[in-house]
């Protein structure tokens, strides 16, 4: 190495373009840091200067800072990282220490006065720590509580949910952390530890962390910031319209503030809230501080309020927003579209806001990247203003300043970074889906344009003029940026079908060409790089691999292309000289490209070249750059196999991996960019070097944790560089003597350029643009029309020619004779291209055979499949039987095939249970006791405990259910008969009501609906309903006979014995009483499971006889049917047969059955397939002909299945004996004499008798058939709805198997966990038990400390010590003056003047800004440090002698006094001490407490686990049947618990009963006879008061008659003649009833008659009608016929066919009935719309009919 190759960061000029839309702070008066690249940006907002903080590992990650100290803090990030604090302006490294995590910090905060830093620690640990730079120490923190649990001091809530820590302004040992839905508030609390050191053990502090929380309400209420007052309290912003204040010390909500939109920040000053919400608005809300600010006086009482009045409001605006989009308007105005509106501009509201030191500027900043300040002062409280503000109502104040822009900043990863020719401007593009135009020498933002999609990869034209960007979605946008401040688009390609990102963009150093590759595709696309071509694309290489990275190199004095291959192969490719010429979809030919290739190592995905001497180096996962020659072997040359050859050279690079490069002739120089952040810049004449070293100088710029380098560009004409970062920022780096100008180098732009020229055009998104390809294609058919168009009139002229020639040899053809005419066949004009092109046909449908094939193999194979795991794991299949008739369905048992494991297991556990019941009949034989005595539960064997007996059970007939059914049926018909005798009574009671004379309202209810008129009933009909209600009847009295019940049978031993040797699976089950051990528990789970398989099959062969006697049934149906058949043909009618209903479950097997409806598509048929088919369609058509014959066997056969036949031919030839019809009967009626007319007519009677006995006869047997099919169908509904109802009840029987299993299933589950519960409890008390005892030793050491420290205070000696020494030091003076001095010092201190503070003070009280909220905190901390810096004694001998001690003797007493203000400070220390040591051994205590009360929880829990599992050791459980109607426990809506409950015997409760019926009983006796002796006693007191009532109502009445006045009216009553007066009105009554008769009857007369005239309207129509469709039958007939003439087909021999005319006329009578037919049709359609017309006529409408009242006189 030499030493002028290396670059020193110190002689490196930088500077930032650098804000990534976070928050920053604030540093001495208008300064703000923040963390920029691998620094800690310092920018001083006044002066626009910028300061840096390097970090000299892998980058600061997180700083904070402090303005009253002027403190910075930056960690770094890294393993085991470091906290570096320095003093700001000299940048002075103060501490150093390690951060308490693994890899980075989260966060930090400084405490207001600067003393404490506390730090978040991020994966994995996320810890709290903080560090005190008073004592250069980190607290040891011991452990967070939160109400009676410690913790580890991490984060409360989760990692991702956490958002921000501060610190209490007003107390350093309080903080708050900020998560999404809660706040924590801390407190750090005094707290001591115990060390122990060579068996002896010590006393040292430490801390300990206690919080309370805040959550609200509202669940899906977020938190975004907060900050603190100067009382304790925060205000957090959330994401509502609302601020939130709360309480920290109780961490309650005081008070909520409505605001009109979702606050982002919030400022306090002292005067008011300062709110930044989501609409742009900055809100001063005023606040109510409270009567007394702060002081001795303050308690925790007082708080402050913000009110909803706004005193100022602030539109918030930014400039370049308001320029972006004023530009992009004035686009749209230029052009027709909307110009450049692909993202419309967002509102950029401020998220984060601080003012200066001295209050008078607002720094504020969003998170789009925008950073500024507002020159707006805070006010502070004038207590005038608030008073006569608070009488007057003030108006709300716009303010108008306006908002500096200090820069808008990229907020996500720059993905490219250029500069534009030779001007100092820059184009960068970021993942902030944004391009922006930078002007290089004023750090400034130009312009500005959004983006739909990220973009990803750019590059620019070598006149600076236009830019090329690549998107992540595919597209490729071409950028006209000769106007810096108004940039515009101007092209739009899509050259991939997927949406695949763009991954490399090239531009050429020669100006001519741009190359567009992407990772996921195998094609280059080369592009013009002129704006005379208008950018146009030239066309596509398609390469051996996908495309990793592309670039431009010289060779031979030629730019070529290189390209990186996915499959390590790098690619050179020469450019043509001429692209015009050639067809653009087809991809550059070989023979053009000239393609070169040589093997790289694998993992490469880099690729450089240095344009200026043609060097070439590859990068990729080895760190390595590697450098190569340019590639020289073909394609075909490359032996995949080999290893590639050696590189020329390798180079040591980047850590993690290179990410860019760029080549600077200017100063020679090659520098790499890599993820770890470093710079590597190397002298491109010298780049060799030893492989464990870098060759050049290296620059750390970026942070490893935000991706490092993604950027980097070198200035053509300057020596400078540019390099971007994952975080937004980029850096300006000066390499060399040649910096950016201090003015700005502008484009050199004449009037009309040629990239003027090309129009702006419209942004688009991605679905909506069209790929090139297909742009091609249409450009390229619209080009091809023409030539298309010629060509296609040449062929068709040329047709023709030749179409006419071969019409003239058709024509001679059919002229020649029959020898020399050709046929079809042989005559062909081209006979090896006929041959050629059947072989075509035959290979095409070879192909197509095969790929049947293979498709209907893997379908067979997948069929295969599925039939293995689901059809062939069965042993039976699940089918069904269907109902003849009706819709039910009743299914067999599907029963699986048990795997050999099963059997194997299922054969052990019987021979296994065999041996045990033998042993078990050894011992009953020989009167052992067993294990479990069986009499110890239960005396018998109960019959309503589930396999409580061995052996199969009987399913019987249960006469208990059907007595109930016949007793219920009893009751119902008594009911009936009840009711049928009070209709009668009411019957009655009517007709004598009406035989008296009164009339009587009858209601008569029907069914149907009103005015519908009722069908004439048809008998057939009603003998068809008759029996279907008779099938109803038997159904319902099958219903009620179908019971079984469950019957167990008692074995004898002997039985038994014999039993075993060849058992049923229900011999062998365990009794009940017998599973008390969880191995005989699993072995009754497999007996069950057997049992089950055994119910199945007992069912399966009741369904498998049901089964057959439906195959039975269905056949006699289908002969009975026969004779139906032709029984309705002798008749002659037509009537619809019964036709048994199937079901596709009843057959399974035809789901593997393909039918030829299944196929959709239309079988194609060859010829000798469609011969054969109509051979087979002959045979049976004549096999149809002959069974349609005189079929003696046939006949035969009806005969003997029970048909009439043979009877009606006996009597048939019987008749036929006697009937002779003579051959003079054939003549004329006319020509017949009387005789021969007498004759005639008497044949014919006898004749017509005999075809009217025979029409009776057939259909007596068509009744009876119909009857016996009916019969058939009863017989198989009653046994279907048999095996119905007994499905029901070998379903019960298997779910209580099931349920058994489950239930042994839970008890073996719960007996092992709670073994496992059991263990668990028991570990959890252990722990707890030692933590309890780990805790009361430690209470008890601290407690042993405490009184150490009390005695040491009772103890201390060293006061009256002093006292004895002063007293030997001065024996001749007055001894009390001398300790009053030592002990009080001087009576009176001197010190200020009342009312004038002192220099000191004013100093101090200068630094204190008075519009600082927090101006009263700090200004009470300066008068505590001032009063105790005035406490401190000094003494003056000339002044503050006493006892006239000389000079040398005073000052010992100075000293004394000293010692003696040490001392006291000591004990008062030693105080403390010991109070906080009681303090703490209460928190300790408390803790205690907490713990011994989770002991004693978890010692009951492990006591209940161990009864539980002592108690599962004996205990087992039965399955027992209950009744219905004897449960007495509430039944729950899912599952009744029977834990609780207990079984009681019906004798108890019927004993029970009886003595509650017996005193119940006595009870109402003697109830009756209280009730009998009250009612006669009420009776007595009612007849005495009816009696005293009546002697008073003859009284009244007495005098009333004597008091009465006798009137005309009353006389005439007296003589009678009110009677004469009541037969008149009688009379009158009479006369106008009879007159409403008559009125009555002439309305019935004339409503009869229009009745009448109705009826015969009806009549008529209803002739008409039939009329019509006697007419409409005719024509549909018509219709018919002329379908049939339609489809019958045109037979024309072979020469027919061939002939060309003939077909033309077949075709065009075809046509002419199809027209016929359409047109006869359309006849049809309309004859039936008149005749539905005419029918509707002929019903009534009563849509214009009005309710009237059916008696007009009475309305």
């Amino acid at each position: 190495m030499q030493a002028q190759y290396f670059i020193s960061l110190c002689n490196c000029s930088h500077s930032s373009f650098a804000y990534g839309g976070h928050d920053f702070s604030i540093i001495q008066e208008e300064s703000l840091s923040y963390v920029a690249g691998n620094a800690v940006l310092i920018w001083n907002s006044g002066t626009g200067k910028k300061d840096y903080i390097w970090s000299k590992r892998s980058g600061y990650c997180v700083s904070t800072s402090n303005y009253n100290r002027n403190l910075i803090a930056a960690a770094e990030y890294g393993l085991n990282p470091e906290v570096h604090i320095y003093k700001y302006p000299g940048k002075d490294l103060i501490h150093k220490f390690k951060a308490d995590t693994t890899i980075r910090l989260i966060d930090m905060a400084f405490s207001r006065d600067g003393r404490y830093l506390i730090m978040i620690g991020g994966v994995p640990d996320f810890k709290i720590s903080i560090y005190d730079l008073d004592n250069n120490k980190r607290l040891n923190l011991s452990g967070i509580s939160s109400g009676t649990t410690q913790t580890e001091c991490k984060i409360p809530c989760k990692p991702a949910d956490y958002k921000k820590v501060k610190f209490n302004p007003q107390n350093s040992k309080e903080f708050a952390i900020l998560s999404t839905q809660t706040v924590y508030f801390f407190k750090v609390h005094q707290g001591y530890e115990i060390t122990e050191q060579h068996d002896q053990k010590f006393l040292g502090e430490s801390e300990r962390l206690s919080y309370i929380e805040y959550k609200n309400e509202n669940p899906e209420l977020q938190f975004s910031s907060f900050i603190w007052d100067q009382y304790k309290r925060v205000h957090i912003c959330c994401d509502l319209p609302m601020l939130l204040q709360v309480d920290s010390q109780t961490g309650n909500q005081e008070n909520s503030l409505a605001l009109n939109a979702r606050a982002l920040t919030c400022l306090l000053t002292q005067r008011h809230m300062i709110i930044s919400t989501e609409d742009c608005m900055i809100s001063w809300y005023r606040i109510a501080l409270p009567e007394i600010v702060i002081g001795n006086d303050a308690n925790s009482d007082q708080k402050l309020t913000v009110s909803e009045d706004i005193d100022q409001e602030y539109k918030f605006e930014s400039n370049s927003a308001n320029i972006q989009a004023q530009n992009q308007q004035s686009q749209s105005a230029l052009e027709s579209g909307n110009g450049m509106t692909n993202a419309s501009i967002q509102p950029e509201p401020v998220a984060f806001m601080h003012y200066t030191r001295s209050f008078k500027k607002l720094i504020m900043g969003t998170q789009q990247g925008l950073i500024g300040i507002l020159s707006v002062e805070a006010e502070a409280i004038n207590e005038d203003e608030e008073d006569e503000e608070n009488q007057n109502e003030k108006e709300t104040k716009v303010i108008v300043t306006p908002f500096v822009e200090l820069g808008r900043f990229h907020t996500q990863k720059v993905n490219g970074i250029k500069e534009l020719g030779e001007t100092t401007q820059l184009v960068t593009i970021s993942d902030d889906n944004s391009l922006a135009i930078w002007e290089a020498t004023q750090f400034t933002q130009i312009s500005r344009i959004s983006t739909f999609s990220k973009p990803v990869a750019l590059d620019v034209s070598k006149d600076g003029k236009a830019a090329f960007v690549g998107s992540e979605k595919g597209i490729f946008r071409v950028y006209d940026v000769s106007n810096r401040a108004l940039p515009r688009l101007i092209k739009i390609y899509k050259f991939f079908d997927q949406n695949i990102p763009i991954n490399s963009i090239k531009s050429s150093p020669c100006g001519k060409y741009v190359i567009v590759s992407s990772q996921e595709n195998d094609s280059i696309f080369v592009l013009s790089q002129l704006a005379e071509h208008e950018f146009d694309v030239y066309g596509h290489y398609h390469m051996e691999g996908y495309i990793t990275n592309t670039c431009f190199t010289v060779q031979d004095g030629q730019t070529k292309i290189l390209a990186l291959l996915s499959n390590a192969l790098l690619v050179g490719l020469t450019l043509p000289e001429k692209f015009s010429d050639r067809n653009k979809m087809d991809p550059i030919s070989e023979a053009v490209a000239k393609p070169v290739y040589r093997r790289v190592d694998k993992g490469m995905h880099y690729v450089m070249s240095n344009i200026y001497n043609g060097d070439i180096f590859v990068t990729g996962e080895d760190r390595y750059l590697k450098k190569y020659e340019y590639p020289t072997e073909p394609f075909n040359k490359i032996d995949f196999k080999k290893a590639p050859n050696a590189p020329l050279d390798e180079l040591k690079s980047h850590d993690i991996g290179t990410t860019s490069c760029d080549f600077s002739n200017e100063v020679k120089f090659m520098v790499t960019g890599g993820k770890d952040g470093n710079i590597i810049v190397r002298n491109m004449n010298h780049v060799a070097q030893n492989n464990n070293e870098i060759q050049g100088s290296e620059i750390k710029g970026h942070a490893v944790f935000a991706q490092g380098i993604t950027a980097l560009t070198f200035s053509k004409v300057r020596s400078t560089l540019y390099t971007a970062g994952g975080d937004g920022a980029f850096f300006a780096w000066t390499l060399g003597g040649k910096p950016n100008p201090n003015q700005p180098v502008q484009n050199q732009k004449g009037d009309l350029e040629p990239i003027d020229k090309i129009d702006q055009i419209d942004d688009l998104r991605e679905f909506e643009i069209r790929p090139y390809k297909d742009i091609l294609q249409d450009l390229f058919h619209k080009q091809q029309a023409s030539k298309k168009e010629r060509f296609r009139e040449e062929i068709m002229s040329e047709l023709e020619v030749i179409k006419q020639k071969l019409n003239e040899l058709l024509d001679e053809n059919e002229r020649v004779t029959d020898i020399e005419k050709l046929e079809r066949d042989e005559f062909v004009i081209d006979v090896e291209k006929r041959d050629k092109v059947n072989d075509e046909g035959e290979k095409v449908c070879e192909d197509i055979r095969k790929e049947a094939e293979k498709t209907v193999l893997s379908y067979e194979l997948l069929k295969e499949r599925v039939q293995q795991t689901t059809w062939d794991k069965m042993d039976g299949q699940n089918k069904g039987i269907k109902s003849i008739k009706g819709d039910m369905l009743v299914f067999n048992y599907g029963i699986r095939k048990r795997n050999p494991e099963e059997i194997r297991r299922l054969t052990q556990i019987i021979n296994f249970r065999r041996n045990e019941l033998r042993e078990k009949l050894q011992r009953i034989e020989a009167k052992l006791q067993e294990v479990l005595d069986e009499s110890d539960f239960a005396k018998v064997k109960e019959g309503y405990v589930m396999n409580r007996l061995a052996g199969k059970p009987l399913y019987e007939d249960d006469q208990s259910i059907q007595e109930a059914a016949a007793t219920f049926a009893a009751k119902d018909a008594e009911k009936k008969s009840k009711k049928a005798q009070e209709e009668k009574k009411l019957q009655q009671a009517g007709q004598q009501q009406q035989q008296t004379g009164k009339r009587v309202p009858t209601i008569k209810i029907t069914k149907g609906k009103l005015g519908q008129k009722t069908k004439k009933k048809d008998p057939e009909e009603e003998l068809r309903n008759a029996q279907k209600d008779k099938m109803q009847q038997r159904e319902i009295r099958g219903m009620e006979e179908i019971y079984w019940s469950v019957k167990y049978t008692l074995s004898a031993l002997e039985e038994i014995k014999k039993k075993l040797d060849h058992p049923n699976i229900w011999d062998i089950v365990y009794d009940a009483f017998e599973l008390y051990t969880d191995p005989r528990k699993r072995m009754q789970i497999e007996l069950l499971r057997e049992v089950i398989f055994e119910l199945k099959r007992d069912y399966n062969k009741e369904f498998e006889s049901l089964e057959k006697f439906k195959e039975d049934s269905l056949f006699t149906i289908k002969e009975k049917n026969e004779m139906i058949k032709e029984l309705l043909n002798n008749l002659k009618q037509e009537e619809e047969i019964f036709e048994p209903l199937s079901h596709i479950l009843e057959n399974p097997d035809s789901i593997f059955e393909v039918k030829e409806d299944d196929i959709q598509v239309e079988k194609f048929l060859t010829k000798e397939e469609r011969a054969k088919l109509d051979e087979e369609r002959r045979k049976q058509e004549e096999r149809e002909r002959a069974l349609q014959g005189d079929n003696v066997g046939q006949r035969g056969l009806k005969s003997m299945m029970g048909g009439t036949e043979l009877n009606l031919k006996k009597d048939q030839n019987m008749i036929q004996t006697e009937l002779v019809r003579e051959d003079w009967m054939n003549k004329p009626y006319d020509d017949m004499n009387e005789e021969e007319k007498l004759k005639l007519k008497e044949f014919e009677l006898k004749e017509k008798e005999f075809k009217e006995k025979q029409r009776k006869a057939w259909e007596q047997d068509l009744k009876k058939i119909k009857g016996e099919i009916i019969e058939i169908q009863l017989r198989f509904e009653e046994r279907i709805l048999l095996l119905f109802k007994k499905k029901l009840f070998f379903d019960v029987r298997i779910m209580e198997q099931e349920l058994y299993i489950i239930r042994l299933t839970i008890m073996l589950h719960d007996a092992k966990e709670t073994a496992v519960d059991q263990s668990k409890y028991l570990d959890e008390r252990d722990k707890l038990e030692r933590d309890l005892k780990d805790k009361e030793e430690m209470i008890s050491t601290f407690y042993n400390f405490q009184q150490d420290l009390e005695n040491q205070q009772k103890n201390n000696s060293t006061i009256p010590e002093q006292e004895k020494e002063l007293k030997r030091m001065f024996p001749d003076v007055n001894i009390k003056q001398i300790l009053n001095f030592v002990r009080q010092g001087r009576s009176k201190k001197p010190g200020a003047v009342q009312g004038e503070p002192s220099a000191k003070e004013q100093e101090l009280m200068s630094k204190v800004v008075e519009l600082d909220p927090f101006a009263t905190i700090d200004k009470e901390k300066i008068k505590q440090q001032l009063k105790e810096e005035e406490e401190k004694e000094t003494y003056v001998f000339e002044k503050d002698s006493v006892a006239g001690l000389g000079e040398e003797d005073f000052d010992k007493l100075v000293q004394e006094r000293y010692n003696r203000i040490e001392m006291e400070k000591d004990r008062q220390k030693m105080a403390n001490q010991i109070q906080q040591l009681k303090d703490h051994v209460g928190f300790l205590e408390h803790l205690r407490n907490d713990n011994n009360e989770n002991y004693q929880h978890s010692f009951a829990a492990h006591k209940k686990a161990s009864d539980r599992v002592e108690k599962l050791k004996y205990n087992f459980e039965i399955v027992v049947y209950l009744k219905q109607g004897q449960v007495e426990v509430p039944q729950l809506p899912v599952a009744t618990d029977y834990k609780d409950a207990i079984l009681i015997k019906r004798e108890v409760i019927e004993d029970e009963n009886k003595e509650i019926v017996k005193r119940g009983d006595a009870k109402v006796k003697m109830m009756n006879s209280i009730s009998e002796f009250k009612t006669g006693l009420k009776r007595v007191r009612y007849q005495k008061k009816k009696l005293d009532m009546e002697i008073l109502d003859f009284e009244e009445r007495a005098k009333d008659v004597q008091l009465y006045r006798v009137t005309k009216q009353t006389q005439e009553i007296i003589q009678g003649k009110h009677q004469k007066k009541d037969e008149e009105d009688k009379k009158r009554l009479e006369n106008q009833i009879r007159q409403l008769d008559e009125n009555a009857q002439k309305r019935i007369k004339t409503i009869n008659e229009t009745k009448k005239k109705l009826k015969k309207e009806i009549s008529d129509k209803l002739k008409e009608n039939e009329q019509l469709e006697t007419k409409a039958r005719q024509l549909q007939q018509n219709v018919d016929q002329r379908k049939q003439i339609m489809g019958l087909k045109s037979k024309t021999s072979t020469d027919g066919v061939a002939d060309p005319t003939k077909k033309i006329k077949e075709i065009a009578h075809k046509r002419k009935l199809m027209d016929i037919v359409k047109q006869q049709t359309e006849e049809i359609e309309y004859l039936r719309d008149e005749l539905d017309r005419l029918r509707a006529r002929t019903f009534p409408s009563f849509a214009h009919l009005h309710n009237k009242p059916d008696f007009p006189d009475e309305a």
